[in-house]
């Protein structure tokens, strides 16, 4: 039987066969390993019941201080933006050796970052208004504050990746004192939260996770320790999180816990940014080997550039594929009513999660090959346009900070259905500019 192939589907293979020998495979790993570990994390600590009659859910983490550990095994972020940044300073360097501008860059990569985005948001504005037409406007705020829980990370890598050419160029200048200016900023920031003062320490919010990207660049530019070395600074990364953990204020939670004095993600605490150390370091010591594990077996390769054409839509919708398998469940009464952490509520969890794992692979099915055309067919970066000018390029990193501000908005909009909608609508309409530039 005839198999239709079409140029989506054609794609990821021609991408396999034409990798070059000098690709660092372990980068492409990583990111399509993080964004699963950040889907199983989320799904293994929601808790989704029947309470009063209507479907209510929570966050395992706020009863289970047990669970807390585990967090230091799906808190991946620090990873994803260090390659970030690795890949940004790869795909600038390829795009400056082209004769291009930064703008141009940016413009093609907001694109590439957005374009799975702005389904998610043209989605929940429909269901949102739709909510609020048929009287089930309270459901369908707290739905909507639900599925816009990935959205801090996008906006925060929309920031550092609009930055990027201006930080790779601040850190090729003036290297390790551009890390120590950093360093300086995040510990004054940092000392502010200890006690107590306000405003101050959501600097960090920036400058940590800018960090991890500046970290991507040393790895870019062979400027860290290799092998051994690089381990034994991993490991003193992870003692020294540790030891802030055992000693305070921070808590033992790599994630936000509603009810604690300090979150250690928001804005990124000392505690995280050394386990993020920790962590990166060993991913960066270990990439040599799965590289060429990769580079030899075909089959994973293959795979792993598959996987990265859907990492975002998978991430972006997983929220939203776990409200789905809800509301399905909660039909035929199969949803936990187990008390929280007890053998019988871990169980009940289990249809939960297949089921929003059947519902996320229809929702990939649909619309990864829209990420794919973002990811392998955008001609935008090939072909001259107007973000070549210099005005152009201020436009194009305005067009950054309102995707990261619509961004925000919608996840800071907490049951205002006018503020989640604003957010939604600026993200439309920022990517629509950008498509038209």
């Amino acid at each position: 039987m005839a198999t239709l192939t079409t140029p989506a589907t054609r794609r990821p293979r021609a991408d396999v066969s034409a990798t070059p020998a000098t690709r660092n495979r372990a980068i492409d790993a990583y990111r399509a390993a993080a964004m699963c570990a950040v889907a199983l994390g989320h799904w293994l600590a929601a808790d989704v019941r029947i309470t009063k009659g209507s479907i209510a859910g929570g966050n395992a983490l706020d009863k289970m201080a047990n669970l807390h550990l585990l967090t230091w095994a799906f808190q991946v972020m620090p990873l994803f933006f260090c390659i970030g940044g690795y890949s940004n300073a790869a795909s600038l360097d390829s795009h400056h050796r082209a004769g291009r501008s930064n703008g141009s860059w940016v413009r093609a990569r907001l694109l590439r970052l957005t374009t799975p985005s702005i389904w998610l948001a043209g989605t929940w504005f429909a269901l949102l208004t739709a909510g609020h037409s048929l009287g089930v406007g309270k459901l369908t705020n707290m739905a909507v504050g639900v599925a816009a829980i990935p959205l801090w990370f996008l906006a925060n890598y929309v920031a550092d990746t609009a930055l990027s050419p201006l930080t790779l160029r601040l850190y090729r200048t003036h290297g390790w004192k551009f890390v120590g200016a950093l360093s300086l900023v995040f510990a004054l920031g940092e000392a502010a939260r200890l006690p107590g003062i306000r405003f101050v320490p959501q600097i960090n919010i920036v400058i940590g996770w800018l960090g991890f990207q500046v970290l991507g660049f040393a790895w870019k530019d062979g400027h860290l320790p290799t092998g051994r070395r690089l381990v034994l600074v991993g490991a003193g990364g992870w003692i020294t999180a540790g030891t802030l953990v055992a000693v305070g204020p921070w808590p033992l939670a790599m994630v936000s816990v509603p009810g604690s004095r300090f979150a250690n993600t928001w804005p990124p605490s000392l505690a995280l940014m050394f386990y993020g150390v920790g962590l990166c370091c060993g991913a960066i010591a270990a990439a040599p080997v799965i590289s060429r594990i990769l580079t030899k077996r075909h089959g994973m390769w293959r795979t792993v550039v598959v996987a990265n054409t859907m990492t975002m839509t998978s991430y972006l919708w997983h929220f939203t594929a776990l409200l789905i398998a809800s509301v399905i469940l909660g039909q035929f009464h199969l949803l936990p009513t187990a008390p929280i952490g007890t053998g019988g509520w871990w169980v009940q969890k289990l249809p939960v999660m297949l089921v929003a794992l059947v519902v996320l692979a229809v929702i990939v099915w649909f619309l990864a090959p829209r990420e794919r055309s973002a990811l392998l067919g955008n001609a935008s970066c090939a072909r001259p346009s107007a973000t070549d000018s210099a005005v152009a390029t201020r436009l194009t990193i305005l067009a950054a900070v309102g995707l990261a501000a619509g961004f925000e908005l919608w996840t800071a909009a907490a049951g205002r259905p006018v503020m989640a909608a604003s957010g939604m609508a600026l993200v439309l309409a920022v990517h629509a500019g950008l498509r038209h530039t």
